[in-house]
Order: structure tokens, then C-alpha cells, then sequence
């Protein structure tokens, strides 16, 4: 392998695709696909909800209760109402969107990095110590609130709780770092971004709430491939149907 000050020249095709930028987005693209194909081939069967007596198993064959479903479900739709009518009025802050790029300087010796993510929105406050979601059923503490799990974990103040609270701050600080130092191409993101049940519109301020303030980092500006999970459909409801 020869390389110039502008050009990747080899026989070996493996290494064509760090040297094209067109390459390094077919490939990108490709990989998104796969994700995608293979989560659509999965059987229908398995992704259906069976009601047991006064319970509900899901398709991983955890048991919800009945309540825990019905209360899900109302707050889903506590919290979209609550949204539309706070946002009604407002619209995206188009000086607070990043810039995303390429850089066609970005692989090293000839290798390139990725990152996947996913299940990463938080819709709260993360530190706030109040508008943190606590207490609701949508957010990093949910689990609290349909009494999944108890104790430290459900106590404000104690590093169990911070630990929820603040995961995905805590995420894209650890990406940041792996970004910088690699030089990153793209991020594939596997869906389930915009909890609890998608944005209004492509200019919701909750666009930079959820997302442009939370990967800030020039070195996360970059492609990010994304596909749709339940919640970037329309959240539990979507997920209950399969």
C-alpha cells in the first residue's frame, strides 16, 4: 500500500473503502441495513404480547402488570399532551444546530472507527435533583416507578440513582473520548432516541434539548445512521402491538 498527500493507492480492495469517502458511506449505509433487515426478519410470533390472568408477558418473557401497563399508557398520553401544548408555540433554535461534516483526513494507517448507540434519549433534567423524571413512568428512573427495582436506586442523592440519572450524559462523555481519539467516520444508531413517543416535528426545540446539547463535541458532527425503535414510532403503545 502507497500512500500520497492525496491519494490511497493499493490492489488490495480491502483498504479502498478507507480511502474513499463515497465508500465509507456505502459501507456505512450497508451495515445500517443489515440492522434493519434483520430485525424485520424476526418472527412475528415472538413479537407479540400474552395476557396471563390479570398480567402481561412480553416478547422477552418478562411479566407487567396490568396496572403497570395501564399506567404506562395513560402517562404516554399525559406526556404527549403536555408536550404538544408546551411547544405549541415555540419552534427549533436553528443557531443552536451543529454542523455535521466529514473529514476526509479521518482514518488512521488505514483503519476506521464507528460507534453504535442506542436507547439513549432522556426526555428530563439529568442532575437537575427535581425535573429528573422521578416518580413518572417515562425517563431513567421508570423502573422505580412500576416498582421493578427499589432501594438505592430509587433514592435521590445516592450514587446508585446518579448512576440512571445521568447515563446519558455519562454515554456521550465516553464517546467523546473514543471520538477523539479514533477520529470516527460514523454512528450507527439503533433507535429508540426521542422517548417517550417521537418529537413533533422535525423543528421541535426538544431537538436540542435531547440531542444537540447532549453531543456537543465537534468530533461527534458526524453521519449518524439511524433507524427507528418503538418509542421513535410512537412509544409503548407501538411496542405492545409488536
Amino acid at each position: 500500500l502507497e500512500r500520497s498527500s492525496s491519494t490511497c493507492v493499493g490492489v488490495q480492495w480491502v483498504f479502498f473503502w478507507a480511502c474513499n469517502s463515497m465508500a465509507r458511506l456505502l459501507f456505512a449505509s450497508l451495515l445500517a441495513i443489515l440492522i434493519w433487515a434483520a430485525s424485520a426478519a424476526a418472527d412475528e410470533r415472538d413479537s407479540s404480547w400474552i395476557q396471563e390472568a390479570d398480567n402481561w408477558r412480553d416478547p422477552e418473557g418478562v411479566l407487567w402488570s396490568n396496572a403497570s401497563v395501564l399506567g404506562l399508557r395513560k402517562a404516554l398520553e399525559d406526556r404527549v399532551a403536555s408536550e404538544a401544548a408546551a411547544t405549541r408555540d415555540t419552534g427549533f433554535d436553528a443557531a443552536t444546530k451543529l454542523p455535521a461534516y466529514v473529514d476526509e483526513n479521518e482514518t488512521l494507517d488505514g483503519e476506521g472507527y464507528f460507534a453504535v448507540v442506542g436507547d439513549w434519549g432522556n426526555p428530563w433534567d439529568p442532575g437537575s435533583g427535581r425535573n429528573d423524571g422521578f416518580g413518572q413512568y417515562w425517563g431513567p428512573h421508570w423502573k422505580c416507578s412500576i416498582g421493578w427495582v427499589s432501594g438505592d436506586r430509587c433514592k435521590r442523592g445516592t450514587p446508585d440513582f446518579m448512576r440512571d440519572d445521568m447515563s446519558q450524559l455519562h454515554v456521550s462523555e465516553q464517546m467523546t473520548k473514543f471520538a477523539q481519539k479514533n477520529r470516527l467516520q460514523f454512528i450507527v444508531n439503533v433507535g429508540d432516541s426521542l422517548y417517550p413517543a417521537s418529537f413533533n416535528s422535525p423543528t421541535d426545540p426538544m431537538w436540542n434539548k435531547v440531542f444537540e446539547s447532549r453531543y456537543p463535541d465537534k468530533s461527534l458532527q458526524i453521519p449518524w445512521l439511524s433507524v427507528l425503535g418503538n418509542h421513535d414510532w410512537g412509544g409503548f403503545d407501538c411496542y405492545m402491538d409488536g
